[in-house]
């Protein structure tokens, strides 16, 4: 098959060889008189051929005038009356050539001078190049093909594998770069893929040459299946033997592994001949194995049938004991046992190797609870081994004993996979985290989005005094791991420590608050702790608090991500004060629904007036650019409840104050009554939207949240809904809370 496939190629090659056109240019020298000749080709190599009546020696030069000795410019052939130059790889321009041929080597009489002067305009050509090398693959390929020239319309591209029939490829791009892909069917085995090619340059003249590779040879034949193998177990190693009758099999896979069911990922080696002697091998213990070749190509066979052997252990003899097991079964019970205390060592290997790493490595394998995953496995292989040993004890048969050794392999399986071997830091960083006014203010609001302007001023205000006061500094560590076990498998881990510092203990109303950005997490769900899981999600975004007495946070999510994704994390401190009752409106949600439009008459007009006015008065002052940007999210906001969009007028309000916190005293003076009338609009939009649903369908917790903020209400808008919530008192029998 594949020397057909050769054939095919050297057709395909010799077809293209005799398409090729002429690109000689002939002339004659005349030894009588200086001649001056000019050509015009459209092919970028060009060979010249100079005829003489006498027998002469040509040179050439490129500088006009020059005598003949001067000439350094030697032919390729210049012998007689015939004499040959090739010039290739020109590009497009006017090239000078003078020639002189001399009869004498004495040179007595300066010969005449025959000018060339050579037009190159080259037809547009093209090169391709493929995103696999040969020999190709099936499936979908990246064809890039770039011309010498710019194109002004998409060149033509078609394709074969078979030179009979060529079809279209759809290309995309510009000038001189085009892209397409090429999709080679999986059914296709040993063949070519060739290509042909045209376009027009600017001046619509076309171009049909592929330079460099238009023909790529595709090879999808596997190798034939090896159908006989032999397996002998002998003192300390295992020899293996097969017979094949392929041909093309450039070299022999060995997949071996200690249980059945062998299959590609188990490759130990690779033998040139049809044997092989595995001394990696442990006396006692039994190994299955498979053969399969594979082509120069790297087309691999399918595996041959499954053969195994027991490594042969020396000085055996049976055991004198008054087992029930028979004595030629006893030995499959002691390789199982082998197994079992081979993993055991591998276990203890891996507590050893720990100590020679890194203190910082040795710590973060202990925190993240690895060396106590290696332990408990260490556990139940010493239960696995004890449940070995009573077999012997069991007048079992052959098949009886085989079934229980597969259970109890099983859980050895089990108890490997729960083993970590190695664990990998492929990317660190550190710093000390920023506990800025902005975090700060942020994490109150995460905390409890109702306080007022003047309460999460005196929340940020006691927390910046008890910082001071305490000297909390927050560490952060951020690692990418990956966690390699026992079994081959693999984890990968974005971690975060932090590291707390300062004279805290638990207090009421402290909390540090942890927001983790959602590239590194979409929900709360995602993140594992391993430190610090006394935890309370505030939002599912997600962002999270911990008790003021926490000292080390430790938690990580099982993806690959940017070490950048774990440092847009962040983590601060907060106080909040005691707050008392009061008459003013908390600003609870006590709706949480889809928009709709409520806001009373009275108070719309009184927010468009109000904001007439400041916005006249804010003309005649030169705002900062955080008062600016409160001004153009104001009228968003305003926008929305316009919409009866209150679910974005909410969202919008959240960011909306903690920009309106930052503002300075006198800045924040300007926009105060703009903040509370618009807190006012929402929370009427909420108890409205509360007083809908109440009227529909009871629901305990929104009624009593409803009575609580209907109570706080200034007068002026407790009357507006007085109505309706008394209504609602007597429905639902005049509860309150």
């Amino acid at each position: 098959m594949k020397s057909k496939l050769i054939i095919l190629v050297l057709i395909i090659f010799s077809i293209s060889l005799v398409s090729a056109g002429d690109q000689s240019l002939m002339f004659n020298y005349n030894f009588a008189n200086s001649t001056l000749i000019e050509k015009t080709v459209d092919f970028s190599s060009v060979l010249f051929k100079i005829n003489t009546d006498q027998d002469a020696s040509c040179k050439y030069g490129t500088t006009q005038g020059s005598s003949y000795q001067s000439l350094d410019g030697v032919f390729d052939l210049s012998s007689g009356k015939f004499h040959e130059k090739s010039f290739t790889e020109l590009g497009d321009g006017i090239y000078h050539y003078y020639i002189k041929c001399s009869t004498s080597s004495f040179n007595i009489t300066e010969p005449p001078e025959l000018a060339i002067l050579l037009r190159v305009n080259s037809l547009v050509t093209a090169q391709i190049a493929l995103s696999e090398t040969i020999p190709l693959k099936p499936g979908k390929k990246e064809l890039t093909l770039v011309t010498s020239k710019v194109v002004p319309q998409q060149p033509s591209l078609t394709y074969s594998f078979d030179s009979l029939i060529y079809n279209n490829l759809p290309l995309f791009g510009s000038g001189t770069i085009w892209k397409g892909y090429l999709l080679i069917p999986k059914n296709l085995q040993d063949a070519v893929v060739s290509f042909k090619f045209s376009a027009n340059d600017l001046e619509g003249r076309q171009g049909t040459q592929i330079k460099g590779n238009s023909i790529f040879i595709i090879d999808n034949l596997k190798p034939a299946t090896i159908s006989y193998v032999n397996a002998i177990g002998k003192l300390g190693e295992i020899e293996l033997d097969w017979h094949d009758i392929e041909e093309d099999v450039d070299v022999y896979n060995i997949y071996r592994y200690t249980s059945p069911n062998v299959d590609y990922t188990d490759f130990i080696s690779t033998s040139k001949g049809n044997n092989f002697i595995d001394k990696s091998v442990e006396k006692g213990k039994t190994y299955y194995y498979r053969i399969a070749g594979e082509d120069i190509a790297g087309n691999i066979a399918d595996l041959s049938k499954e053969v195994y052997a027991t490594v042969l252990r020396e000085n055996f003899s049976s055991s004198t004991t008054s087992s029930q097991l028979s004595q030629s079964l006893i030995g499959k019970v002691e390789n199982f046992v082998t197994e079992i205390n081979s993993l055991v060592s591998e276990i203890d290997l891996v507590r050893s190797n720990l100590e020679s790493k890194n203190k910082d490595d040795r710590d973060l394998f202990t925190d993240l609870g690895l060396l106590k995953e290696g332990d408990l496995a260490k556990s139940e292989l010493i239960s696995l081994k004890n449940e070995a040993d009573k077999l012997k004890m069991q007048d079992l048969t052959e098949d009886e004993l085989n079934k229980k050794i597969d259970g109890l392999r099983l859980k050895l399986s089990v108890s490997k996979k729960k083993v970590p071997d190695t664990l990998s830091v492929l990317e660190r960083s550190s710093r000390q985290e920023v506990l800025s006014d902005e975090n700060i203010l942020e994490a109150i609001f995460s905390i409890n989005s109702s306080l007022t302007e003047k309460e999460s001023s005196n929340a940020l205000k006691e927390t910046k005094n008890f910082l001071s006061q305490k000297s909390i500094a927050i560490n952060s560590n951020f690692f990418l791991a990956e966690i390699i076990y026992l079994d081959g498998s693999r984890r990968d881990m974005a971690i975060v420590k932090r590291t707390i510092s300062g004279e805290v203990e638990r207090m009421d109303k402290s909390y540090f608050v942890e927001s983790v950005s959602k590239d590194v997490a979409e929900s709360a769900s995602q993140i594992k702790f391993k430190a610090g899981g006394g935890y309370e999600i505030l939002k599912e975004d997600p962002v999270l608090s911990f008790g003021s007495d926490t000292k080390v946070i430790i938690y990580y999510v099982e993806d690959s991500l940017d070490i950048s994704d774990l440092e847009n994390t962040k983590m601060t401190f907060v106080k909040l004060p005691s707050i008392e009752p009061s008459s003013k409106i908390t600003g609870y949600s006590i709706y949480q629904g889809d928009s709709l439009r409520y806001g009373g008459l009275i108070l719309g007009v009184l927010v468009i007036l109000t904001l007439l006015i400041y916005f006249i008065k804010l003309r005649k002052r030169k705002l900062s650019v955080r008062a600016l940007d409160l001004k153009s999210k104001i009228s968003n906001l305003n926008s929305h409840l316009d919409k009866g969009d209150l679910a974005s007028a909410k969202e919008l309000y959240s960011s909306l104050r903690l920009n309106y916190a930052s503002l300075g005293v006198k800045e924040r003076s300007l926009f105060k009554k703009e903040m509370d009338e618009l807190r006012l609009l929402i929370v009427s939009g909420d108890i409205k939207k509360a007083i809908d649903s109440l009227e529909e369908s009871f629901d305990n917790t929104l009624y009593h949240k409803l009575i609580q903020v209907y109570s706080t209400l200034p007068n002026n808008l407790k009357n507006e809904f007085k109505d309706k919530v008394e209504l609602l008192k007597i429905k639902y029998g005049g509860v309150e809370t």
